[in-house]
């Protein structure tokens, strides 16, 4: 029929997961021949065929399978209220339970756990500087504690009112968000206002040239409420604008390498591509807490577990395959 290797193994692929072939056997598809495929998909995915859309035109020889791919997370199980989750240069997770041991476990890739460091009030968000120092942050005292490789523990700065994240900018200073403003924290303690806007802010980020990005919750009043949701606001150049709309009600906030923004609020996970598309990530997590990025991996903090979900696209081929009319054997 003209039609190559590869081809001839994905289409199998997909016959024999809907259960309409063996593994090296031609069968009957309304005048179509199918034989085996090369699995094009990543081992963490599943395919799933929409059979009500199915379209066959045996006059012309085709027919087209639309297909779902859905990824398949791995789960950690860790602590009671994992409350925010953030990835070292070696790709260890490490995970905050504020609920109430006050902990950051430690989760290698194998997923061996342990506990990193301990005695912190209320830590809601986490985050590493370039030298792997792990700066915790402390909603219960309004404090920020660094934590070096070794697991020692010291104040970095204070005086915060109900702070909610913190995020690193590219030359390495630190920033923490509180109300509708956002902080830089400099070594010795000294804080001073860095970006204000006229929402309560969520999450942060920053890309590589130095951009922030901040999620906005609105209270009933601007373009989105609590019932709607909010928006991704980006400030760059000082000038600040709608990057995105979120359904994002406060939640979390990273940044991957490519330009990727992942947030997580209870309910939902949601990934913003470069040019501000936003699309729902359905993982199998229930309320999501907090998201980290490393390595083609995020990182996903829900209620007792630590979830890990490939970022690395999966590439489906079109699913269209000419031929000729003829019945084909069974």
């Amino acid at each position: 029929m003209g039609v190559n290797s590869t081809w001839r193994k994905w289409l199998a692929q997909l016959a024999e997961s809907r259960g309409r072939s063996g593994s090296h056997r031609p069968i009957a598809r309304r005048g179509l021949e199918i034989l085996t495929l090369e699995d094009r998909c990543t081992p963490a995915a599943s395919v799933q065929f929409s059979a009500a859309s199915e379209s066959v035109n045996n006059s012309a020889g085709s027919f087209s399978i639309p297909v779902t791919v859905t990824t398949t997370p791995t789960t950690f199980t860790t602590g009671t209220y994992n409350s925010a989750v953030a990835v070292d240069s070696a790709g260890n997770a490490y995970v905050a339970d504020d609920e109430i041991e006050g902990t950051v476990d430690k989760v290698t890739p194998d997923g061996t756990i342990s506990t990193f460091a301990s005695g912190f009030n209320g830590p809601v968000a986490l985050a590493f500087d370039p030298a792997d120092n792990l700066f915790v942050l402390n909603a219960g005292s309004g404090t920020v504690s660094e934590v070096t490789p070794a697991g020692s523990v010291s104040t970095f700065a204070a005086g915060f009112t109900n702070p909610v994240a913190l995020a690193f900018d590219p030359t390495g200073n630190l920033y923490v968000v509180s109300g509708k403003s956002v902080y830089r924290a400099s070594p010795g303690g000294v804080i001073a206002a860095a970006y204000s806007f006229g929402a309560p802010v969520g999450g942060i980020a920053f890309d590589a040239a130095g951009n922030l990005y901040a999620i906005l919750v609105y209270e009933g009043t601007g373009p989105h409420s609590l019932s709607t949701g909010g928006v991704i606001a980006e400030v760059a150049d000082g000038t600040t604008s709608v990057f995105a709309l979120s359904t994002n009600t406060g939640g979390d906030l990273v940044l991957d390498g490519a330009g990727n923004l992942y947030t997580s609020g209870p309910g939902y996970l949601t990934e913003v591509s470069p040019d501000g598309t936003s699309r729902s990530l359905s993982i199998g997590v229930t309320n999501p807490n907090a998201v980290a990025v490393s390595h083609g991996v995020l990182y996903v903090a829900a209620a007792t577990t630590l979830n890990e979900v490939s970022t690395a696209p999966l590439t489906v081929p079109d699913c269209t395959l000419n031929g000729s009319a003829a019945d084909s054997p069974v």
